[in-house]
């Protein structure tokens, strides 16, 4: 089964009660670790709910009890996938309510997206956001962090010298040339 079907990952946002359990548990393994002379942090990537966007107070209630690095928010529920557009309003909650720092996650794959969500947030919210974090947006445009910052768009040599690295890179861990096409399949559908 799924990480989620074992109520682990996202699944813990249908079960806040079991969440608050781990991460009791989790935090308190860390405050060990660290009494021992370690330096360790934990940050949390969230969606703000299973199922609908109300269930996100109650998630963040949770999250506040606990000194996370980083509350990385990527606004949508764990049942729209990667559907829809993000609810920036259960963003912004999370900029005015969270104890923690809170990061931006989710459909930043241009440098177009990117100035939007960060004007709309900025704009519309009375703190300012301080971190995003691109995920897919990377895979499609292994060159998106450059060109935010003002660097030269990716010609299709480069992207071809990319593509060419990552496949033999991937051929020389990966045996079976079945798995190979299944890994850059998934690169090839961004």
């Amino acid at each position: 089964g799924t990480v989620v079907s074992k109520n682990k990952g996202a699944g813990f946002l249908k079960d806040t009660e079991a969440m608050d359990r781990f991460f009791d548990e989790t935090f308190n393994w860390l405050e060990n670790k660290n009494s021992e002379g370690h330096n360790l942090s934990i940050s949390v990537k969230t969606r703000i709910g299973m199922y609908e966007p109300d269930e996100f107070e109650n998630i963040l209630e949770v999250y506040n009890k606990y000194p996370i690095s980083q509350l990385i928010v990527h606004p949508r529920t764990r049942e729209q996938l990667y559907k829809g557009t993000p609810n920036m309003e259960a963003f912004k909650y999370a900029l005015e309510n969270s104890k923690n720092p809170v990061c931006y996650n989710g459909d930043i794959n241009t440098v177009e997206n990117y100035h939007r969500i960060i004007e709309k947030i900025n704009d519309d919210s009375e703190m300012k956001i301080g971190s995003i974090m691109i995920g897919r947006g990377l895979i499609g445009n292994p060159n998106l962090v450059n060109e935010i910052k003002g660097g030269k768009k990716l010609t299709k040599k480069m992207l071809e010298a990319y593509h060419d690295r990552l496949y033999n890179d991937f051929e020389k861990i990966m045996k079976a040339d079945k798995h190979l096409l299944f890994k850059m399949k998934e690169m090839w559908t961004y």
